[in-house]
């Protein structure tokens, strides 16, 4: 018996050829059995990078294609900033593009349970040679691989969020660093692609009665959030208590939702000055 299933990539077909006991059955949480080819679940759980079962699945957002956490950190690590299934651009921050998908690891752990178990056992005898406390230990960094604990803490997922005044402060401070020591090319190369990969936006109250920001046009980095230019209008306007609303063509934005990623979504180029617009509560 044969199974063909047909992949995009190579725009060709495969073919499984079963074996005698290759029928699996799991037993659902509500008590259903569900019979499955083995080889064909197997497939499609498999990482496109290390054609290992997904281990801590992660999706990129902008294509939905699932990697294993430390397969796809590496490949963004390693200056990659296309999804390497099927090479859609994955953002001037690809980190902030990716998310745990817990769906498609719980069907992993489900189907293939010895897997997780001879994981836990790997990591409890780690922690014994190493003297690691199970307590402390982050349950998104991969102990098994200690060269890879300094990369990830280098990246953006493991770094505190920085307020809006800050951020804006360590990208203005780095422009001038270079504006004052320019004497090479290649800061001078360095200076431009910062001011390539900043946003321009003008934010002006929605009416007449809320006060006006002294200088309405600021540059950010395209990873602000909504909530950081709250915080930003209440550091500007210290007496007043509410929360501020942040506008764009009459429509509230939410406040986890980066400037980028509202560009993006409404099709604005990001070379444009966004008009953003804010009210009080």
């Amino acid at each position: 018996m044969k199974y063909r299933k047909l992949d995009g990539d190579e725009n060709k077909q495969k073919s499984y050829s079963y074996e005698p006991g290759d029928l699996e059955t799991v037993v659902t949480d509500h008590g259903l059995d569900v019979a499955f080819r083995i080889k064909v679940i197997a497939d499609l759980l498999e990482c496109p990078l290390c054609k290992g079962f997904f281990r801590n699945a992660t999706t990129i957002k902008e294509c939905l294609h699932t990697f294993c956490n430390v397969c796809i950190i590496n490949y963004i690590e390693s200056g990659k900033e296309s999804c390497p299934k099927c090479g859609e651009y994955m953002g001037v921050y690809p980190t902030e593009g990716l998310v745990f998908d817990r769906t498609i690891q719980n069907i992993t752990d489900k189907i293939f349970p010895q897997f997780r178990i001879l994981e836990n056992q790997l990591k409890k005898e780690f922690n014994i040679k190493y003297n690691i406390d199970n307590n402390n230990n982050n349950n998104n960094i991969d102990i098994l691989n200690p060269n890879l604990y300094s990369k990830i803490c280098r990246s953006s997922i493991y770094n505190p969020k920085l307020t809006p005044i800050n951020a804006n402060n360590e990208f203005y401070n780095k422009i001038l660093d270079l504006i004052l020591n320019s004497d090479d090319k290649d800061k001078l190369e360095e200076m431009k692609l910062s001011l390539n990969i900043s946003i321009r936006l003008f934010i002006e109250p929605i009416d007449k009665t809320l006060p006006n920001l002294i200088k309405p046009y600021i540059l950010v980095a395209p990873q602000i959030t909504i909530q950081h230019l709250q915080n930003y209008l209440l550091y500007k306007f210290p007496d007043i208590s509410e929360i501020p609303q942040i506008l764009l063509e009459g429509v509230v934005l939410p406040k986890n939702h980066s400037i980028e990623f509202i560009c993006r979504s409404k099709r604005i180029e990001l070379c444009n000055i966004i008009n953003l617009k804010y009210r009080f509560n």
